[in-house]
């Protein structure tokens, strides 16, 4: 594990119900987030080399940015701390 690795895996979630397909998501973050073909954003699962802690940077800049509050992170709704 090298030291920027997390000791726990940050999982992101998108809350189907609230997601509009806006897009900033996956535009903005398009190593974290995809598009479902409907537009909907959809969690890229991490590679274990990939769970940084700039990685959950990015996470949490996924969270705060989304409009409709459809992102979260370990089922927390804001930027978690590292």
């Amino acid at each position: 594990m090298s030291a920027d690795a997390l000791p726990v895996e940050p999982v992101l979630r998108v809350d189907a119900d609230r997601c509009r397909g806006h897009g900033l998501c996956y535009s903005a973050y398009p190593d974290l987030v995809d598009e479902d073909g409907r537009g909907h954003a959809t969690p890229r699962p991490l590679a274990p080399a990939a769970r940084t802690a700039g990685a959950l940077q990015d996470a949490g800049d996924a969270v705060e940015n989304c409009p409709e509050r459809a992102l979260s992170i370990n089922g927390f709704a804001h930027r978690p701390q590292i």
